[in-house]
C-alpha cells in the first residue's frame, strides 16, 4: 500500500488485518462493491465486482451509500490488494472513506495505529451489525469473552459478568524488574548482549498482565447487591471463546519519575504457535 501523506498508520493496520485469513475471506467476498472503483496504480484501473448473496438477508435493503462506507471501502481495497495484478496500490477510496467518517482521523495528520485499529473495528462492527441480531461478523472473527466472577466474603454471593472484547490488551513487564532479573541470570554476558536481551520480551511474559485473581479490599471494596454495602471480596478473570484470529495490542505509553511520559519501545518476540 502506498503512503498517501500521513496514512502509514492506516496501511499498517489494514495490511495486518488482511493477513488474517477469516477477515480477508469475508471482505473479499462481501455482499456488494461500490463499483466501478478507481484504486490501483497510475492508470486508475477500474475494478468491478459481481454482487453475491452472502449475508444478503442480514442487511436491510435501504442502506445509504455512507452507511456501509468503511465496509465497502475495505471490500474494494482487499479485492484489489489481493488480486496479484499490481505490485503496489494507492488506497485513495479507503482513505477518503476514513477521512469522511473517521471523526478524529478525519484530520489528515499522523495518528496512532492502535487507536485507529480500535476505531476501525468499532465502526465496521456497527456497519455490519444487524439491529435484530445478537451476533457480529467481527466478533465471530476476533471476539474474546472476558468472564469475571466476584465472590463476597460476607454473604458468599457470586456475581458473574461476561464482556465481549475484540482482542486483548497486554502490558509489557516492568522495565526495572526485567533489568534486575537479567543481571542476576546473566553475570557472564557482555554489556552489548545484555542490552539486546533487555530490549526483547517474550509474548508469554506479557500475558502475565492479565491477572487471573485478586482482592477488593480497603478503599476498593466491592459494592455487593445482596449485602447492600461495600464488602471485601475475591475476584477472578478468565478469557473464553477462542477467536479465529487473536488481536493483541500492547500498552506502550508509560509514565515514570525517571523518564516522565514515554513510549516503551522494547521488541516483543512471539512464537508461531501460542499456548497460553
Amino acid at each position: 500500500l502506498n503512503n498517501l501523506g500521513n496514512t502509514c498508520y492506516m496501511n499498517s493496520v489494514i495490511q495486518m488485518l488482511s493477513h488474517c485469513s477469516g477477515f480477508r475471506s469475508f471482505f473479499r467476498d462481501f455482499l456488494r462493491a461500490a463499483a466501478p472503483l478507481r484504486l490501483a496504480g497510475e492508470g486508475s484501473h477500474r475494478i468491478t465486482r459481481q454482487s453475491t448473496v452472502r449475508l444478503k438477508d442480514a442487511f436491510v435493503e435501504d442502506h445509504s451509500p455512507s452507511t456501509l462506507a468503511l465496509t465497502e471501502a475495505t471490500h474494494a481495497l482487499l479485492r484489489v490488494l489481493w488480486s496479484g495484478r499490481w505490485s503496489s496500490i494507492s488506497p485513495r477510496y479507503f482513505v477518503n472513506a476514513v477521512w469522511k467518517h473517521g471523526g478524529l482521523f478525519a484530520a489528515r495528520k499522523q495518528q496512532d495505529a492502535n487507536e485507529f485499529l480500535n476505531f476501525y473495528l468499532g465502526r465496521v462492527d456497527d456497519e455490519l451489525r444487524h439491529p435484530k441480531s445478537t451476533s457480529s461478523v467481527l466478533m465471530d472473527l476476533f471476539g474474546v469473552d472476558q468472564y469475571q466472577e466476584v465472590k463476597c466474603d460476607e454473604c458468599k454471593t457470586v456475581t458473574k459478568k461476561t464482556e465481549p472484547l475484540l482482542g486483548v490488551v497486554l502490558s509489557l513487564p516492568d522495565e526495572n524488574a526485567v533489568k534486575t532479573d537479567g543481571k542476576a541470570q546473566n553475570d557472564e554476558v557482555s554489556d552489548e548482549e545484555m542490552v539486546d536481551k533487555e530490549n526483547v520480551i517474550d509474548l508469554l511474559d506479557c500475558f502475565g498482565s492479565l491477572r487471573t485473581t485478586g482482592r477488593f479490599v480497603g478503599e476498593n471494596k466491592f459494592d455487593c447487591d445482596t449485602c447492600h454495602a461495600k464488602k471485601d471480596a475475591s475476584w477472578s478473570v478468565s478469557l473464553q471463546r477462542r477467536p479465529q484470529s487473536l488481536l493483541i495490542s500492547f500498552r506502550r505509553t508509560l509514565w515514570t519519575l525517571e523518564k516522565g511520559l514515554h513510549k516503551d519501545s522494547r521488541r516483543v518476540k512471539f512464537p508461531l504457535e501460542l499456548d497460553a
